[in-house]
């Protein structure tokens, strides 16, 4: 696994990204239950710009986290691709988008944010609140970077956690 994710992170690179902006990316359509892999990946990367093996490492990729049971292992191997804490923050809040109205994103306001999320069982919005305050804190200047990056590492958790719970969910009762 640590091979196929310094594989993504070079691609992504490449191309003006990183694997922290594809992992939210693709986490965040799967967990819309839109699997289109072609049209994700149009939305971070030039298609024509890779060539063959690298669309391959990608179909790989998106396919392991669509399919695999990720483990601690997982979250360790991407925590060390963290070099920059806010830029990581800002791409893994992105995930976060998926189950939010447009309307409380924008407003970037706590309580429309946190209303916003009562139509998902308490505990689901929690684990939203929860990681989005976390990524709030990695803005800040004056905590230390092991902090930070152990912060990350757990938002890392909590949305592999999030996924597996929402996948869960949506094979129980395909209409939520």
């Amino acid at each position: 696994m640590k091979t196929l994710l310094k594989i993504i992170d070079k691609i992504a690179k490449k191309q003006g990204s990183d694997i922290f902006e594809v992992f939210a990316v693709y986490l965040a359509n799967l967990t819309s239950w839109y699997d289109n892999f072609e049209k994700i990946t149009s939305t971070i990367f030039d298609l024509n710009e890779l060539n063959e093996k690298e669309i391959e490492a990608l179909k790989n990729f998106f396919e392991m986290l669509k399919n695999e049971d990720l483990h601690e292992d997982f979250v360790e191997d991407m925590s060390k691709f963290i070099e920059d804490e806010k830029e990581v923050a800002k791409k893994l809040a992105m995930y976060f988008v998926t189950f939010l109205p447009p309307d409380a994103l924008e407003s970037q306001d706590a309580e429309k944010i946190r209303e916003s999320l009562k139509h998902y069982p308490q505990e689901i919005s929690e684990i939203i609140i929860k990681a989005l305050e976390s990524l709030s804190i990695v803005e800040i200047d004056e905590i230390d970077k092991k902090y930070k990056r152990e912060i990350l590492k757990n938002v890392i958790k909590m949305i592999v956690i999030l996924y597996q719970v929402m996948k869960i969910l949506g094979e129980k009762n395909e209409s939520f």
